[in-house]
């Protein structure tokens, strides 16, 4: 991985994945972005969002909003549709009721089992 910036806001990221292996394989990425959870505990009730957003031609943009970072843009050039998800557990297997309907299990699912 390699970082830069070109102003005191950004966050440059090149990322360069390599099969060293002997024999050739897909190699799947997935950048994450990640925010400490301070709205589960009582120590903030307001929970950041991501949304998708229209981006240059041939990326996928999608807007970050924090309550105290305020928002920002993530761009992937080549990329995907973004999965996002919580890092919340899945009770329902158990016949509970999820929390959320992004449960951080469906990421394994979908990268494992596909759409």
């Amino acid at each position: 991985m390699t970082y830069g910036k070109s102003a005191p806001e950004d966050l440059l990221l090149r990322i360069e994945a390599v099969n060293r292996g002997p024999e050739a394989a897909v190699l799947h990425v997935l950048p994450s972005v990640w925010f400490r959870n301070t709205w589960s505990w009582g120590l903030d009730a307001r929970k950041p969002r991501l949304a998708a957003a229209d981006g240059p031609p041939g990326a996928r943009l999608v807007t970050l909003s924090h309550p105290t970072y305020g928002t920002r843009a993530s761009t992937r050039r080549g990329a995907r549709a973004p999965l996002h998800g919580e890092r919340v557990e899945r009770p329902a297997p158990l016949g509970v009721e999820n929390e959320s309907p992004f449960v951080k299990d469906a990421f394994h699912e979908r990268v494992v089992f596909g759409p």
